[in-house]
């Protein structure tokens, strides 16, 4: 069974780093806009296809959300912990969960293009480059804080990995090695590195 619980936890930590590479992807804006800006002008966005594509983006986020929420719920962490018998890989199960739950918001993501939310003006006339260049440079900063933060943090037990490995060589689940104020904290908020975003 250990071997199962390590290839499950394995899997698991190569499908996060991949889907967090697609997250800062998808956040940075590095779609092919060119070939969705073209099916949009096909397509002359409507009033009625505008409303479409938000409530189809808005059931993408509550899909994630929902899946965010009813997983971490005691009953669930029940279910698979006692009713399965799968407590050493119940986080890793979760972790996965959620990366296939995003990887789904973001490969479905519908963008609007006939509106803008927000813009700025960086184009290379006469001084933009340094608005350009700040821009940038906030949001290089971002995500240096976040991925920064993430080190800071105890990220193979967040993604599931800790749990495996400490129940493969005999010790208690990890949270029980932390200060109570520490595991306090992760009960309310397990990744606390995401408030940079």
């Amino acid at each position: 069974m250990k071997i199962f619980y390590a290839l499950v936890a394995g899997a698991v930590l190569f499908s996060s780093i991949g889907t967090l590479l697609n997250f800062q992807r998808f956040l940075s804006g590095h779609i092919d806009v060119s070939k969705q800006a073209h099916q949009a002008l096909a397509r002359k966005e409507t009033n009625y296809f505008v409303t479409k594509t938000v409530f189809w983006d808005l059931g993408l986020l509550i899909m994630f959300i929902l899946q965010h929420s009813l997983m971490a719920n005691h009953r669930w962490k029940n279910l698979v912990n006692n009713t399965l018998g799968l407590s050493v890989v119940e986080r890793s199960i979760y972790v996965g969960a959620s990366c296939l739950a995003l990887q789904a918001l973001m490969h479905q993501w519908v963008p609007v293009f006939s509106g803008t939310a927000w813009l700025v003006d960086v184009s290379s006339r006469q001084g933009n480059q340094l608005y350009s260049l700040l821009f940038f440079a906030v949001h290089v900063v971002a995500w240096v804080l976040t991925l920064g933060s993430l080190l800071l943090m105890d990220i193979l037990e967040l993604g599931g990995v800790k749990q495996v490995y400490f129940y493969c060589i005999g010790l208690n689940p990890p949270i029980t090695y932390k200060h109570h104020s520490l595991a306090r904290i992760y009960a309310h908020n397990r990744h606390p590195c995401a408030l940079e975003l």
